[in-house]
């Protein structure tokens, strides 16, 4: 049997429960305006219908219509459930198209997370713009945070994807794609010594202050900055660690020091700067997509099929990232 919740009046139950089958008999005289016309259109008996209309009437303890002799008329309290009625009609009656929709991650919302240096990669607007325009009506939220701030709000379901670094040690909660590389540039002032050339040895920069971000937002990319270093012979006279990438490279450009950041954050402040490649490519970085393991839902699924395929075209249209 179809059941719909039910009010409460003066703190006490009026009905516990409304058989569907009750109100469709109810919308049908109702549109009708006659008892007799009802049955005809449900093809059933009208002291049937009647009896039904009577145990609604009963169980809601109010009337619901008037009867004249040739037609019946709505209560006030009629006109009240006839209203509510039509929307519970309605409803049901999309259910299907609206549960199809679901399934098909065309509505409901979605949190996306964010890195603070992925919101530069161009494969993220790529894949939200061919996202929005296949699922116009879903709805998009974003977090920006540390990757293993994003990890820990996706093993809790309080963000359901999100674009990072990928992890070397990941929770086996969650399901790591890798999209894209990005080299790792040296950034340095236009009037540094280096500005000018297309690549740069790290000997060259031992004698370097650095500024760099802290290791909390990118532990893999800090340590591997670190050891690439110490297999050049230095470790990096760090005058200044920031909270993040951007705001490394903003300090490179007010000429306080030199850093190293993802090849496709240098479009934030290039006015004041010089990127130069690691020779050898020795540093490099990817951007994955992170989703739980076990996670079901339509629209993650979509995201999920939309980033991997985009992230292949990329692949097969690679071209070499220069400094400039």
């Amino acid at each position: 049997m179809n059941i719909v919740p039910i009010h409460r009046f003066d703190g006490e139950l009026v009905l516990e429960k409304i058989d569907l089958k009750r109100l469709r008999y109810f919308l049908a005289v109702a549109e009708a305006g006659s008892f007799s016309r009802a049955a005809e259109r449900l093809n059933v008996a009208q002291s049937h219908l009647s009896r039904q209309i009577m145990s609604l009437e009963n169980a809601l303890s109010h009337r619901l219509f008037v009867r004249r002799a040739r037609h019946v008329e709505l209560t006030d309290a009629g006109q009240i459930l006839l209203a509510e009625t039509t929307l519970i009609t309605q409803k049901l009656d999309s259910l299907p198209e609206r549960m199809n929709q679901a399934s098909a991650g065309a509505t409901g919302s979605l949190c996306v997370g964010l890195t603070a240096s992925g919101t530069f990669y161009p494969i993220v607007g790529r894949v939200i713009e061919s996202l929005v325009r296949q699922r116009p009506q879903l709805s998009l939220n974003f977090s920006i945070a540390a990757r293993a701030q994003l990890i820990e709000a996706i093993v809790d379901r309080r963000v359901q994807a999100c674009f990072a670094p990928i992890a070397t040690l990941a929770s086996s909660d969650v399901r790591v794609d890798h999209l894209v590389t990005d080299p790792i540039l040296l950034a340095i002032p236009k009037t540094h010594r280096l500005a000018g050339r297309r690549e740069v040895d790290l000997a060259e920069i031992a004698d370097e202050p650095f500024v760099l971000s802290e290791r909390s937002w990118a532990p893999d990319t800090h340590d591997e900055i670190m050891a690439a270093c110490q297999k050049a012979g230095f470790f990096p006279r760090v005058v200044c660690q920031t909270p993040q990438d951007v705001s490394a490279l903003l300090l490179a450009s007010a000429g306080v020091a030199i850093t190293f950041v993802p090849a496709s954050i240098r479009a934030v402040n290039t006015e004041n700067l010089h990127f130069a490649l690691i020779t050898g490519g020795l540093l490099k970085t990817s951007l994955a997509l992170i989703t739980r393991a076990d996670e079901h839902i339509a629209s993650v699924s979509l995201l999920r099929k939309r980033a991997l395929a985009i992230a292949s075209s990329m692949r097969m249209n690679h071209v070499e990232v220069s400094a400039h």
